[in-house]
């Protein structure tokens, strides 16, 4: 179950483009998104997200991911 919510992390994530907005709408610490992102990213065994201090841009396995219809 904790990976279905994970994975409704990472579009809620990938809609904001910002972890900051996706952790204001959930209304849940910054942190906890971050980290629970990251966990999926090592449970998938690929990178969804480029970060860097000013923007998160989905990478094309995380625009696959998210264009995919069963999201």
């Amino acid at each position: 179950m904790d990976l279905l919510r994970d994975m409704a992390l990472f579009v809620e994530v990938a809609r904001a483009r910002s972890f900051t907005k996706a952790a204001e709408r959930l209304e849940m610490p910054i942190s906890s998104v971050s980290r629970r992102v990251g966990q999926l990213e090592t449970q998938l065994g690929i990178k969804l997200f480029r970060r860097t201090t000013r923007e998160v841009k989905l990478t094309d396995a995380g625009a696959v991911c998210n264009a995919a219809p069963f999201w």
